[in-house]
C-alpha cells in the first residue's frame, strides 16, 4: 500500500536542497524536492483548532490524523527552502501555520505533547527533550517571516536536559 509521511520526505528535501546547491544541477528540486513538499501541503490542516498541523501520515488516499509537534516542526526547512527556491508563497505559509499550530502546543513549560489525536485528545509521554532542538530551529528560521512566538522555555527545558557528558537527554517519563 503506497504511504507518504510528510516530515521523513521534508528531511529527505533538505538533503536534496544541499544536493542542488553542490552540484548546480536542479533536477534534485525539480523532480523530486516539490513534488513531495507539495504532497506535504496536502496533509496540512486549514481551519479550525487544528490550523497547521500537518498529517503523520497516509495510506493511499487516507490521511492518517495524528498530529506530533516535533515531526510538524521538522517539515519546516523544507518548505521554507521550497519557498526560497521558487517564491511560491504557498511553502511560506504552510511553515508560518505549521509553527503557529506547534506553538499552540506548548504546555507553558517548554515542553509539547508527544501526539495530538482528532477531538484534540493528548499523549503527553513520552516528553521529548532533544527533539525540542528542532521546534528552536524551526522558530529561529521563521522569524525573518514575522514568527515572534517566545521559545525561551522551550530552549531553558532543552538546556536543563544536558548531563554532564554534554549529550542531551532524548525525553523524559
Amino acid at each position: 500500500l503506497p504511504s507518504f509521511v510528510p516530515n521523513k520526505a521534508a528531511t529527505a528535501c533538505d538533503a536534496l536542497f544541499l544536493l542542488a546547491e553542490a552540484t548546480g544541477d536542479d533536477v534534485w528540486v525539480e523532480r523530486y524536492a516539490l513534488p513531495n513538499l507539495r504532497r506535504v501541503l496536502e496533509h496540512q490542516v486549514r481551519g479550525g483548532a487544528l490550523d497547521g498541523a500537518i498529517a503523520q501520515n497516509s495510506f493511499g488516499a487516507r490521511v492518517v490524523a495524528k498530529y506530533f509537534p516535533i515531526y510538524i516542526a521538522r517539515c519546516v526547512p523544507a518548505l521554507l527552502s521550497a519557498h526560497a527556491w521558487d517564491g511560491d508563497a504557498r511553502f511560506a505559509d504552510a511553515a508560518l501555520r505549521a509553527m503557529a499550530f506547534v506553538a499552540r502546543c506548548d504546555t507553558g513549560a517548554g515542553a509539547f505533547p508527544a501526539v495530538i489525536y482528532p477531538g484534540a485528545q493528548r499523549n503527553r509521554f513520552p516528553s521529548w527533550v532533544a527533539p525540542l532542538g528542532d521546534i528552536l530551529r524551526a522558530a529561529e528560521l521563521l522569524r525573518p517571516y514575522g514568527f515572534s512566538v517566545d521559545m525561551r522555555a522551550a530552549e531553558g527545558r532543552l538546556l536543563a536536559g544536558q548531563d554532564a557528558t554534554g549529550g542531551i537527554q532524548t525525553a523524559r517519563g
